[in-house]
């Protein structure tokens, strides 16, 4: 099957049963039942993916610049999935060090409108192009707690 065909499968599948899972900066698709023919293809592309399940059906992991590469979603389409993805490759990432003062702010007062971890990583990314790390947020949220 021609590499075209491929893609434009994957893409289908993908804009279905597709989505970008913030907190591991990765592209998620659910697979089951034909979890061995997705495997094949991307194994024929030379894809690199890791295994997985959630909700007890099979799912392929693809880092998030992996999956933009291909494209996972079809750039002709457009849809969230595809421009949440594409916000997340372009998205500035933070040098190591602790946060600027003013995203822990940010962070913590997210936190204490009882928004998710989630929540958190995509209005970061929305409002601000920032990409920041799930267990980073954690930390912060469990240091604020402490605080009080």
């Amino acid at each position: 099957m021609p590499r075209s065909f491929k893609i434009w499968f994957l893409q289908g599948l993908g804009d279905s049963d597709g989505y970008v899972r913030l907190q591991d900066q990765e592209v998620h698709l659910i697979t089951s039942p034909n979890s061995k023919t997705v495997r094949r293809i991307l194994d024929s592309m030379k894809i690199t993916y890791r295994l997985g399940i959630s909700k007890n059906l099979d799912i392929i992991q693809l880092p998030v610049l992996t999956a933009s590469k291909l494209p996972i979603f079809s750039p002709h389409v457009k849809s969230y999935r595809y421009s949440l993805m594409m916000n997340l490759v372009n998205a500035r990432r933070l040098r190591s060090g602790p946060w600027p003062s003013w995203l822990r702010k940010r962070v913590i007062c997210l936190a204490n409108q009882n928004k998710t971890t989630g929540q958190i990583l995509r209005r970061v990314l929305e409002q601000y192009n920032i990409a920041i790390r799930a267990p980073n947020v954690r930390r912060y949220i469990r240091r604020r707690g402490r605080r009080q």
